[in-house]
């Protein structure tokens, strides 16, 4: 074979049969090696086969496991006294590791073009010094990082596997089943992720999959099931994280160490479109610098938008202040976006793959003389960079910043490029206004409702767990009160009582033109007398009406003209009195839209029991005959049409079955489409 080297003038074959090929002596003039950070020791020879050595790796992923080797510190002392670094001669060592200890210069490839920038930011801002640049130019067409959290989950001994978490199992299962049946998923190949090697979650999930989807669609979807190390140098358009340890488990080992912190980047990096990570511990309950903590805070932040980050990026005033009015109209920017040896000021990327180029010529940096230099740098990136340019001259934005920002909306137009909702989540647990045996699940199911509702701003309010009691439900209230600052939100909890804060803040804005839809199987219209449980969720409209607990009433209170019951189906009598009395408008799904009063703006109360519990039943208070997922979603869509949105609560979700969380899976973000 040696032979033959100067015959071909490149071969391309694995690094064990190269070293098998050439053993004889075969001299090339430069051998590139690739995913040298995967190689182990046995590859050093094939550096023999050539002066010169391009080696690629990555030294912050997954490196060799040579579990059967051994301990070698022995050998290393007894036969490589005398070579440098012989301790770095042992199993875990990459060629990678030992390529760089010997290298003169060390180049940092930056360009990142699988995942869309949200999910490999968490990977560039924690093991890469933020260096890295996204340049995925297509507008993602699903939420990237959703999470949910069983609080019920729980690592246990199960015959034929091992250790599971059966409810994160489950879990992850139903909402495979649910991307399966969605349309807009047609076509996306799945990974689903252990995160724990040790345990038998892997198979387990294996196991679930095959009897729910099938052998078929595993085939068809390409789905994959393994650990971090399964996936190193592979990916998947959607992939699905099993984080497995639990806060119920008796010890939570620490995921602290560098090889813990290359498993998690290699898992959170597979996803190209959208990353699910199903978690039963707390970024709270795990150390600071665990891995997995790490990407819990950065999934529970992601959607934030780090608006200081931006400007700092930005090199003079007039950048700034462009960034700032874009920004202002909903539009995320990315500034300084680099395109090989090329930077461009601000470019937002168009749904068709485009990328709308905004250039602020500044005299500083763009005066005369570098406008030739500009017209063939903008030549280049729309030939070679898919980009289309708009520029906005300075001397023109210092004068009419209106007029000079014409051309950037009329571009974006033109490109179809939409603005990111400005919504904000508010996240509340609390629990002690149910009256549910099963209260204390609604602080999980408020964390799985977060997680679920597409926005760009999360707000966790803290809830005390304390025993239920009039006075904690006013400092409960004031809390919320403090954190409803932006309206219109979208409140999420825990029990009804959540909505007294959003829903007083939306009046305090609309006055007498809102109309509050309460979607419910119950009324909620008891006052403390007339309530057999003496749960407050139970009196929460009531309460906005201005009769409840003194400690609980709004600042100003609705009027019965204001208020819509929709599907509620389950009246005590002293509600049907009341509802008598006032004249409070009580009508179906399909009778809705039409019946709601002249109004400048609603608000939407969805508590989850409104749903028929054949089809949900993870509520505390389910009743008979209720609505289809898709008849509260059209209902919802038909409002959303003909008035403008105060605001929007869904409480009382109680987690319980798989099969409710592949419903909410779906149901969650129907309510939010465009």
């Amino acid at each position: 074979m040696e032979s033959a080297v100067e015959a071909v003038p490149v071969w391309v074959m694995s690094v064990d049969r190269a070293i098998e090929q050439f053993a004889g002596g075969a001299h090339f003039d430069v051998v590139i090696v690739d995913e040298a950070s995967q190689a182990d020791l046995f590859s050093l020879p094939i550096l023999s086969l050539a002066e010169r050595a391009v080696v690629v790796g990555d030294d912050q992923q997954i490196g060799p496991q040579l579990g059967f080797v051994g301990s070698v510190a022995g050998l290393i002392h007894s036969h490589l006294g005398d070579v440098p670094s012989a301790e770095h001669f042992d199993p875990e060592s990459s060629l990678y590791d030992h390529a760089v200890r010997r290298s003169p210069e060390r180049i940092l490839l930056t360009e990142h073009f699988r995942c869309v920038p949200q999910i490999i930011e968490f990977s560039s801002r924690h093991y890469y010094d933020g260096k890295i640049m996204p340049l995925r130019a297509d507008r993602p067409s699903f939420a990237p990082i959703r999470t949910v959290f069983l609080a019920d989950g729980v690592r246990q001994s199960l015959s034929g596997f091992g250790d599971v978490n059966v409810a994160e199992a489950s879990a992850l299962v139903a909402q495979v089943a649910a991307i399966v049946r969605d349309p807009a998923y047609a076509g996306k190949t799945l990974g689903v992720i252990s995160l724990l090697s040790t345990s038998g979650q892997a198979g387990y999930l294996l196991h679930l999959l095959r009897e729910e989807i099938g052998e078929d669609e595993i085939q068809a979807r390409r789905l994959r099931v393994g650990d971090a190390y399964t996936f190193q140098g592979d990916e998947r358009d959607v992939v699905l994280v099993s984080m497995v340890v639990s806060d119920n488990d008796s010890r939570v080992a620490a995921f602290t160490k560098r090889e813990y912190h290359r498993r998690i980047n290699v898992a959170a990096s597979r996803a190209r479109d959208q990353l699910w990570i199903f978690h039963s511990v707390r970024a709270s309950s795990l150390l600071a610098d665990d891995a997995r903590a790490l990407l819990l805070t950065y999934a529970s932040n992601v959607f934030d938008v780090d608006l200081n980050k931006g400007l700092a990026l930005a090199e003079s005033d007039f950048e700034r202040d462009v960034f700032k009015r874009l920004i202002a109209r909903g539009f995320r920017p990315v500034p300084q976006f680099r395109i090989g040896a090329y930077r461009i000021d601000f470019v937002l990327n168009a749904p068709d793959g485009r990328r709308l180029a905004i250039e602020c010529d500044g005299d500083t940096y763009h005066g005369p003389e570098q406008w030739e230099s500009d017209m063939r740098r903008q030549a280049v990136l729309e030939r070679v960079g898919n980009c289309v340019f708009v520029r906005i001259r300075g001397s023109i934005f210092a004068r009419e910043p209106d007029a000079a920002m014409r051309p950037v909306w009329q571009r974006i137009e033109e490109l179809a490029i939409a603005p990111v909702p400005r919504r904000t989540v508010l996240e509340i647990g609390q629990w002690q206004g149910s009256g549910s045996a099963d209260a204390r699940r609604l602080a999980s199911g408020a964390a799985e409702l977060a997680a679920l509702v597409p926005g760009d701003k999360r707000v966790r309010v803290p809830i005390p767990d304390e025993p239920p009691s009039i006075e904690l439900l006013a400092r409960n209230l004031a809390a919320i009160r403090s954190a409803v600052t932006d309206p219109p939100v979208v409140t999420v909890g825990g029990d009804c009582g959540v909505e007294v804060a959003p829903i007083e803040a939306a009046l305090a804005v609309h006055g007498d033109g809102l109309v509050v839809v309460w979607f419910d199987a119950h009324a909620d219209l008891n006052t403390p007398d007339s309530s057999s449980s003496g749960a407050f969720h139970g009196m929460v409209l009531r309460t906005l009406l201005g009769d409840g607990p003194a400690a609980l009433l709004p600042t100003r209170a609705l009027r019965p003209s204001q208020v819509v019951l929709a599907g509620v189906r389950a009246l005590d009598p002293a509600e049907k009195e009341y509802i008598s009395e006032t004249g409070i408008i009580h009508v179906g799904l399909a009778e809705l839209s039409a019946a709601i009063p002249a109004a400048t703006a609603v608000y939407l109360h969805i508590d989850l029991d409104v749903l028929d519990p054949e089809l949900f039943a993870s509520v505390g208070a389910p009743e008979p005959d209720g609505v289809t997922p898709a008849q509260l979603v059209a209902a919802v869509r038909a409002l959303t049409e003909k008035f403008p949105l105060a605001g929007l609560g869904i409480t009382e979700y109680e987690p319980g079955r798989a099969s409710d969380r592949a419903v909410l899976a779906e149901l969650i973000p129907a309510l939010f489409s465009d």
